[in-house]
């Protein structure tokens, strides 16, 4: 096991990774009492572990800004219970913004915002893929402004325990132009599935996004969405889309209020 501590803890790197974690069985453990962990980087990604044990990062005032680098990329390694916790996330440029997979069910990333508007939990701008891809694990994400992605939104496969966009905004999502990508895409492919609630947020897009959000079940575990006080413009397709494909033996629960 490994553990940083201390009042705060700044990287700063060009083309190299800000705090890079590869195949380390044991746990790596950040844990600020100050200003927090703030990792800044140009082309390297922010945050990496691949192949790893338990990753936790706690503390008040962590923060990734990179332009051309995946902010947070987290694969085959398990985020521990006290989570990943930043109170802002952001990339402009890269080829995904967050990616999470086989990241486990005990722990999430959250990303908190700092202020009453979205961007305040960061920006991720001009995304050629999938701004936020999610695969085996569990989001928390507040505040965020999501910016012309070529992709999806928030594309989530999986998603494990209870996950959360609220007070954010997800605009030109598609650029890419393909009619068929979402703001946000909830799918379930397997036998684990969890909740996704969108609160207060905003998702538009141009003429090529298609659904606001789209919910479909491929397995049998359980799904519920929760929508509340948000608002769909613009949108090629559906504000909201539920369905199932043949064989789906899944229990879905969908609520849309005030929206």
């Amino acid at each position: 096991a490994t553990s940083f501590t201390g009042s705060q803890i700044t990287v700063n790197t060009t083309s190299g990774a800000g705090v890079s974690i590869a195949g380390n069985s044991g746990a790596v453990t950040f844990n600020n009492t100050g200003n927090g962990l703030d990792i800044l980087t140009t082309v390297g990604a922010g945050l990496s572990a691949s192949s790893s044990g338990t990753l936790t990062i706690q503390g008040g005032g962590n923060s990734i800004s990179t332009t051309t680098g995946t902010a947070v990329n987290v694969t085959n390694t398990t985020i521990g219970a006290a989570g990943l916790n930043f109170v802002s996330v952001s990339s402009n440029g890269a080829a995904n913004g967050i990616v999470l997979n086989n990241t486990g069910s005990t722990g999430s990333l959250t990303v908190t915002g700092s202020g009453t508007t979205a961007g305040s939990g960061g920006t991720l701008a001009n995304i050629t893929g999938n701004a936020v891809d999610v695969q085996g694990g569990t989001v928390n994400l507040g505040y965020m402004l999501i910016q012309n992605p070529g992709g999806y939104g928030l594309y989530g496969i999986n998603l494990l325990g209870s996950n959360s966009f609220s007070n954010g905004t997800i605009t030109g999502f598609d650029s890419g132009g393909v009619n068929g990508d979402n703001g946000i895409s909830f799918v379930n492919t397997g036998t684990n599935a969890g909740s996704l609630a969108v609160t207060n947020s905003t998702i538009s897009s141009g003429s090529t996004g298609n659904d606001g959000i789209f919910m479909e079940a491929q397995g049998s575990g359980a799904m519920t969405l929760t929508v509340n006080g948000s608002t769909f413009t613009g949108l090629y397709g559906d504000g909201v889309q539920v369905n199932g494909i043949t064989g789906a033996t899944s229990v879905m629960r969908v609520t849309i209020q005030n929206s």
